[in-house]
């Protein structure tokens, strides 16, 4: 079998209303270009990438139910992807997503098999499974039919709790760290944060114990911690359970995501005339400068959440991060730093007020073919004003 080369995994998103405000329901995702190697970034072709090693080789495993129902899931996820970027082709834009809908449905009768009575050794194949048919949804409907099985697999995970095979197996730990990824990224944009599961923070507990917990996104465990610390003093308060100490929590969280703990590199991250002088590094400098800076990307939409949830700071107290993130986005993509994660960009666009940074957003959103989102930016920037 040939496996479907660079299976993309974009974001889509939803209007939700929270606090007054409209905001993006985001699920967790990637533009994928064209890109030099970086540490840090994952590159398509390599074989760290789960989906060039973890889940075809679990798809192949075995005859099961469960491997048949992830085969069928990773070939309609890269029918649709293919079938996405080929809109301007009506003829074959529609042939595609023929191929993709065959290959969803029989991925969904064979999950079903399984689901029945899923064995320890299958809750490899079958989260697999459950998540690739999560991204494939948002992808080809751009709605968000997504959280049915964002839903599934919380109830399935929930029944491995005890057995715990993440910690048994490294393929069992990298599909349940994108699970677990997942969970909490979609959670920091959750309106009924009291109608979610538990195992959001049990999975999270169980899979972030490693350093390189993270590492498909391109963010660090730490400000991933700390993006989890936000939300749940944010649902806390949502509920009227005001922590005591809730002012040393801010403040550990803002020390957390200062500067200072931005990295370690020797070279100033906002150096002028940036993109020039990144052009002359040499290539070793060029690829820590873009890691750091992804990081970086990663804490600064960090403390926008944290204004935003807890602080409930206006957009324009936030301008700053709002024109840090998106510059240290462009700058990413500029230099085909590698794949970019959107969670930072979406956190930044629902507090965009200033006309160059929404002109910067709507340009951005046009080149990666995100149509949907651009025509959702007008409205969310309305109601933030």
């Amino acid at each position: 079998m040939a496996w479907p080369a660079n299976p993309k995994r974009r974001a889509t998103a939803a209007l939700d209303r929270r606090n007054g405000r409209h905001r993006f329901g985001i699920f967790p995702g990637q533009i994928v270009l064209k890109s030099i190697r970086t540490p840090l970034m994952i590159p398509v072709d390599s074989t760290e990438n789960p989906w060039k090693s973890v889940y075809p080789s679990t798809a192949l495993q075995d005859a099961s139910p469960a491997s048949r129902a992830l085969y069928h899931a990773i070939l309609a996820q890269s029918a649709f992807n293919i079938s996405n970027l080929q809109k301007c082709n009506p003829e074959s834009h529609r042939q595609r997503e023929s191929v993709a809908l065959k290959h969803y449905g029989a991925s969904l009768r064979e999950l079903s098999k399984s689901l029945n009575a899923t064995k320890e050794t299958e809750y490899d194949a079958c989260a697999a499974t459950l998540y690739t048919l999560m991204i494939s949804e948002g992808n080809a409907r751009g709605s968000v039919a997504w959280r049915s099985h964002f839903d599934g697999v919380g109830g399935f995970v929930t029944h491995f709790v005890q057995q715990k095979p993440w910690t048994r197996s490294t393929h069992s730990w990298v599909i349940s760290q994108s699970l677990a990824l997942s969970f909490e990224i979609s959670q920091t944009v959750n309106v009924k944060p009291y109608g979610r599961s538990s195992i959001t923070d049990i999975l999270l507990d169980s899979v972030a114990s490693r350093q390189n917990f993270g590492y498909t996104i391109g963010a660090s465990c730490d400000v991933l911690r700390t993006i989890s610390s936000i939300r749940l003093f944010a649902e806390k308060i949502a509920l009227g359970d005001i922590p005591d100490n809730l002012g040393i929590l801010i403040q550990s969280c803002l020390v957390e995501l200062s500067s200072l703990n931005n990295s370690n590199f020797d070279m100033d991250l906002d150096i002028p005339e940036r993109d020039s002088v990144l052009e002359s590094l040499p290539e070793t400098r060029q690829h820590k400068f873009l890691d750091c800076l992804h990081l970086r990307l990663f804490r600064t939409a960090a403390l926008i959440y944290l204004h935003q949830a807890i602080l409930k700071v206006s957009p324009r107290g936030v301008r700053k991060y709002v024109k840090s993130v998106l510059e240290d986005a462009m700058t990413f993509i500029h230099m085909r730093g590698g794949s970019i994660s959107m969670w930072p960009i979406f956190i930044a666009a629902t507090e965009a007020t200033e006309e160059e940074d929404q002109l910067m957003l709507e340009n951005f959103f046009i080149k990666y073919g995100m149509n949907g989102l651009r025509k959702q930016l007008p409205m969310v920037w309305i109601q933030i004003k």
